[in-house]
């Protein structure tokens, strides 16, 4: 997929609430079998294994719809993490299409900002870098801005101004 991706560099939005910054990233774009061009919400990240050094940059599409994240296996390899000596699970896809992959724990990095993720690879050609809720969502209040096609990173602290709105 990253064959067909454009994308520009996330922008920080400084509120200046706590130490965890606010990030944006503009949605990714893809082209589609037809030659249209299609939007998604993207998040540009260097992911790194436990006991690596080795770092590989990705565009993720955000899921809120999945629970777990999930990289193809081909990533654990890149990373140096033995894929199997992860924990066995069973994915479940669209259509209840169930995948079995492996899973391990990554630490990801957002611009600056540093969390260890729960990831399961998965041994599929069409598998995407998928951010899921677990181990993110908890972390940054995540804002979908379809009108300016961007995907906002707030801290959890900015949910007092959500709170006023609602």
């Amino acid at each position: 997929m990253e064959g067909n991706i454009a994308y520009h560099g996330a922008e920080r939005i400084d509120s200046g609430v706590s130490f965890m910054k606010n990030i944006v990233f503009p949605y990714g774009i893809r082209f589609q079998e037809d030659s249209r061009m299609a939007l998604f919400p993207a998040a540009e990240a260097r992911i790194r294994g436990s006991r690596s050094s080795e770092t590989l940059y990705g565009i993720f599409l955000i899921d809120s719809g999945a629970t777990v994240s999930v990289l193809p296996a081909g990533d654990a390899e890149l990373l140096g993490i033995s894929l199997t000596k992860g924990i066995r699970t069973v994915v479940r896809g669209l259509g209840a299409t169930d995948f079995f992959g492996y899973r391990h724990v990554i630490t990801c990095l957002f611009e600056h900002v540093a969390i260890r993720l729960p990831v399961v690879f998965i041994d599929h050609p069409a598998t995407l870098r998928i951010l899921g809720r677990e181990g993110l969502f908890e972390k940054y209040l995540i804002v979908f801005d379809e009108l300016k096609h961007r995907t906002l990173f707030l801290n959890p602290k900015e949910r007092t101004h959500i709170n006023k709105l609602i």
